[in-house]
This record gives C-alpha cells, sequence and structure tokens, in this order.
C-alpha cells in the first residue's frame, strides 16, 4: 500500500515536456523526479542497430509505455524516446530508473546503462525481473539531443495487469542528489521496516481481540475485529515479499495477492463497524458481501472492466463506512467519537499528503517523513477500533463490577434479614416451645382428672352389672324350666340395656325380655 502511494506521488510530480520535432524538451526536473510514459516509439522484434542514436525510428508506432495491452506490443519489441535536456539543467546530476516486473535492457546513445532479467523473443528463454526503480546516473549535455532505447519483452503481460503501472512499465527522470538516492536506498528498507511492523503490530491487536472474545463470546464485536485485523495485516505483509523478491512472477503472484485482499479486508472493516453500531446487519451488508465477492473474482481472473468493478467497490465500501460512522455520531451512540476520530485521523493524512504535493514548493516528502504519515494514515482506523473494544470491554469489566458490588450489598442486606428471621423464628420457638409445655401439662393433669373420672364410671358400671346379674335368672332354674334351649346375651358394654326373666307359677312359664 505504501509503496503505491510513492508511485502515485511520482505519478503526479510536475514536470514540463515540451515536443521540438521530434524529441522532448525537458526543461525542469521535479525534486523528486518526473515520469515518461507517452510519445515512445515503438517497433516489434528485435534488432541491435535499433539502440542507436543514430537510427530513424519516425516511422514507428508512438505508444504509452504503462500499459502495453492497448496496443501491439506482443511479447517482445524495442521502444526509444528522444530528449532534449535545457540549458537551465546544467550543472544538475540526474538519473533514469524503470519500475517493471519483465526483462529489459536500457540503452542511453547506444550505451547499455542496465539489464534486468533476460531478454528473450519467445517466452522460454525469458527472464523476468521486478527492477524496483534503481537509479542510474545520466551524464548529459544540456542541448543535445539523447535516445533513451529499451529492449523490452514480456511473455506474460496479461497476467500482471494488477501492478502499480499497468501491464507495462514506467520510466523516470529525477535529480541524482543525496535526497533521491536516500529515498531509493531508504525505501526497501523502511518499507521492509513498516510493513514487517504494521504486520506485527495488527495482528497482534487482532490476536488479544481474539482472546478477549474466548472469554467473553457475548461481544462479537471482538471477532469480527480479529478477522479485519487478520486480512489487513496479510495485506501488508505482501508489501514486504513484494519489496524482497527479484524475481518478477513471484513479484505479480503477491501483486495479485494483495489486490484480491483489499476488497475482502474493506468488508471486514464494513462488517465490524456494522457490529458496533447496530444490533443486527443491516440489508447492505449482504449487497456488500456480494460485491466483494464478484469484484475479488474479477481481480483474481482479470477480466475485463476489473479496474471499475474494482474502484466501484472501493467508492462503495468508503461510503458505507463513512455513512455508518456519521449516522453513529448524529445519534451519540457509545464509541462513534473515537471511531470518527480514526476514520478523520486516516482521511486527513491522505488529503494533506495529496494538498501537500499539490501546492507545496519544497516537493514531495523526505522518505521517512512519509512512511511515518502513511504508518499513521494505516493503523488509524484498527488503532481507533482497538481503542473503542478496549474501552467498551473496560465498560464491561466496570458495569460487572458495579452489579457485583450491588450484589454482595444485596447479599449482606438478605443475610442480615435472614439473620433476623432466624433470631425471630427462635424466639417463636421458645415461645411455642413454653406454650407446649404448659399446654402439654394442662393436658397431663386434664388427663388424670379424665382417668379418675373414667375409673369413677367404670367401677359404676362394674357395680351396675353385678346388679344385672344378680337379677337375672339363673342357669339352674333355665335348665330346670327349658331343659333343650339357650341363651343368647351378649352386652355391648359392660352392663346392657336388655333384660331377660322367666318363671314358674301354677304350673305355667312365664318368659319376659
Amino acid at each position: 500500500m505504501i509503496k503505491k502511494i510513492i508511485f502515485f506521488i511520482l505519478l503526479f510530480s510536475h514536470s514540463l515536456l515540451v515536443a521540438q520535432n521530434d524529441a522532448i524538451l525537458i526543461d525542469t526536473v521535479p525534486p523528486f523526479g518526473m515520469q515518461l510514459s507517452n510519445l515512445w516509439k515503438f517497433h516489434a522484434g528485435d534488432d541491435s542497430t535499433w539502440a542507436s542514436p543514430d537510427f530513424d525510428d519516425r516511422l514507428w508506432d508512438t505508444i504509452n509505455v504503462e500499459n502495453l495491452d492497448s496496443g501491439n506490443f506482443e511479447g517482445m519489441g524495442w521502444f526509444r524516446l528522444h530528449l532534449i535536456f535545457d540549458s537551465s539543467l546544467s550543472g544538475l546530476p540526474l538519473a533514469i530508473g524503470i519500475l517493471q516486473a519483465s526483462a529489459s535492457e536500457i540503452y542511453c546513445n547506444g550505451n547499455k546503462l542496465m539489464t534486468f532479467g533476460k531478454v528473450s523473443t519467445d517466452g522460454k528463454g525469458e527472464e523476468r525481473c521486478y527492477s524496483n526503480l534503481l537509479p542510474v546516473a545520466l551524464n548529459i549535455i544540456p542541448n543535445k539531443e539523447y535516445v533513451i532505447a529499451i529492449r523490452y519483452s514480456n511473455h506474460k503481460i496479461g497476467f500482471n495487469r494488477n501492478t502499480n503501472y499497468g501491464s507495462g512499465f514506467l520510466v523516470f527522470i529525477f535529480p541524482a542528489n543525496k535526497q533521491i538516492i536516500s529515498l531509493h536506498n531508504d525505501t526497501l528498507g523502511i518499507n521492509v521496516l513498516s510493513s514487517l511492523f504494521l504486520f506485527g503490530f495488527i495482528i497482534a491487536l487482532g490476536i488479544a481481540h481474539f482472546f478477549i472474545f474466548l472469554f467473553y463470546k457475548a461481544n462479537k464485536s471482538n471477532l469480527f475485529y480479529f478477522i479485519f485485523a487478520t486480512f489487513l495485516s496479510l495485506y501488508s505483509l505482501t508489501i514486504f515479499f513484494q519489496t524482497n523478491v527479484s524475481n518478477a512472477t513471484f513479484y505479480d503472484w503477491f501483486d495479485n495477492l494483495s489486490s484480491i485482499l483489499l476488497p475482502i479486508f474493506l468488508l471486514t472493516l464494513i462488517i465490524l463497524v456494522h457490529s458496533i453500531f447496530y444490533d443486527r446487519f443491516q440489508k447492505i451488508v449482504g449487497f456488500i458481501i456480494f460485491f466483494s465477492g464478484l469484484t475479488s473474482l474479477f481481480l483474481f481472473a482479470q477480466w475485463k472492466f476489473t479496474d471499475k468493478i474494482t474502484y466501484v467497490f472501493i467508492t462503495i465500501a468508503i461510503v458505507e463506512i463513512l455513512r455508518v460512522v456519521i449516522v453513529a455520531l448524529l445519534r451519540k451512540k457509545y464509541g462513534s467519537t473515537i471511531i470518527s476520530a480514526g476514520v478523520g485521523v486516516f482521511l486527513l493524512i491522505v488529503v494533506g499528503i495529496i494538498l501537500y504535493q499539490i501546492y507545496s514548493d519544497n516537493g514531495n516528502f523526505s522518505g521517512p517523513t512519509f512512511f511515518i504519515l502513511a504508518d499513521l494514515a494505516v493503523l488509524s482506523i484498527p488503532v481507533s477500533m482497538s481503542l473503542f473494544l478496549a474501552k467498551q470491554f473496560a465498560h464491561t469489566n466496570k458495569s460487572l463490577i458495579n452489579k457485583l458490588t450491588e450484589v454482595e450489598s444485596l447479599s449482606a442486606k438478605n443475610l442480615e434479614q435472614e439473620k433476623e428471621k432466624q433470631k425471630i423464628l427462635e424466639t417463636q420457638k421458645e415461645t411455642l416451645e413454653t406454650q407446649v409445655k404448659e399446654r402439654t401439662l394442662e393436658i397431663v393433669e386434664q388427663k388424670k382428672v379424665i382417668e379418675e373420672k373414667n375409673k369413677d364410671i367404670t367401677d359404676s358400671i362394674d357395680y351396675a352389672k353385678t346388679i344385672q346379674e344378680a337379677i337375672l335368672p339363673t342357669l339352674e332354674l333355665k335348665d330346670k324350666m327349658f331343659p333343650d334351649s339357650f341363651i343368647l346375651f351378649k352386652p355391648n358394654d359392660i352392663v346392657s340395656g336388655d333384660f331377660y326373666w322367666f318363671a314358674e307359677k301354677d304350673e305355667k312359664k312365664l318368659i319376659a325380655a
């Protein structure tokens, strides 16, 4: 990402090119260089005489070397550019550099300046190389015509169209002073350190929030932050690999991978902000998920309109992120200030860099300053998200602590009430026991009285039985009067309420019951 921003800065650097017959007059070179893309002469094939400054190339096609897909380039050819340096540049040391992921030989007035890879008329012998804008000094004489000739082959022209310079190459002329040489020499080291720092720092934040999610799964935002941080850190890591490879195939692979990761990590950022500010995902998230997959598919397959699809998706993603943050600010949602500050810092740095390049008289930022600002811009959003989630986690912990304190207080009150209740119950128990004892004594006394009364009654009944038995006729009399008879006399209690009687008088037998 950072390297791409540098390329865009170089791309937008001001320069003044004036066509003079077939040559281009250069009367000023900005402090950080100028790009030479247009007005190149092109011819397919391979002929060593085409490096000569005296060769007549007026019948050759005129082409833009930045995008060779639109021309008749078919894998091998020569490119020539005629330059005249104005006398105002006298004494100014200049250098030339090329950005490519192919194979080339660069000549100036027939003298070979540098070689990248191995140029071949067919794909079998070609060895593609990533040049990384290596500067080579130009010894110029003002008002003299120079011919820059490039013997160039790229038999995989359709594969690396995601590169920062399209499907062709870029040539730069810049002052060969300490500042620009230092920029190139420091760019590699700083870019490596910057990419590794971004990868390590962002993935560390992501892992920390992943562990927070494992301990508190109710907050899904920490999981979405981990996913976002993972893809953003991988995106930064691809820049590290791009910077540290010279093999153009690997460079193309990592360059395409970074392009595919771009819509994915933007999608994860959208999902993250939605999970923070909404209870449920809005319908637009489903559309963006579909569009993200479509964009990644176009980037992977390199179909037609890939660039337009990518730009549309990036625009939609940025607008949606800004919309969610602005709505959250207007509704005064918790944490919206922190996240909007991160987004604001990112936009301010990016806009500030662009405005500085356009309106500053001092030219571009120096390498370290630019990388520091670029890192701040890249880190502003994930750091603000992390600060918000950390604050949210702290707020949740504080709420839990307050709830725990409240629960402990209620528990203490409940315990005190329980003790009071137990005390009351114990007092009531003692009172009841006393009452039970007293009542038991009363019952025992009453029992004694009843037993005594019952004994008296029983004794009276037993006496009545004796009287009853004395009144009833004897069994001897029964056997005498009625020898073949029996008496069934079964009182219900001790004494019977029924009586029987029989006797004989005047030879008559009398029975009564």
